[in-house]
């Protein structure tokens, strides 16, 4: 949930240095924040969020909607996993993909850690 939490304020900044960066090395044109690339997605995560917040949504269908989103998820997944060339994969992604795996396992690692240091479980 913490990961999720700080998409926002990370995004956000990403958008900031690669506008800033971008603008006074490339085009030499000065820093604008009108001209700062979002992803939309945040403001509706948002939106959601706040929506969900104020207990205008039913439990019932908040849970239906909850499923929903794990379906779309699953399928949107199955389509990126679909489209991918092996061969490319191959050639390209093993590094990328090992890093990630040992991130992953870390990432594990570090909240069974946690969990079992704060006795959340």
């Amino acid at each position: 949930m913490t990961r999720v939490a700080l998409l926002i304020p990370v995004a956000i900044l990403v958008g900031i240095v690669m506008n800033w960066k971008g603008r006074s090395t490339v085009t030499g044109k000065k820093f604008s924040w009108k001209s700062i690339q979002m992803p939309w997605f945040i403001f509706g995560f948002l939106l959601v969020s706040a929506i969900y917040s104020s207990g205008a949504v039913p439990e019932p269908l908040a849970e239906k909607l909850v499923m929903l989103s794990y379906i779309l998820m699953a399928m949107s997944m199955a389509g990126l996993g679909l489209n991918i060339d092996l061969v490319t994969f191959r050639k390209y992604g093993g590094k990328p993909f090992i890093a990630g795996l040992i991130g992953s396992i870390l990432l594990t690692c570090l909240g069974y850690v946690l969990v079992q240091t704060f006795h959340l479980n």
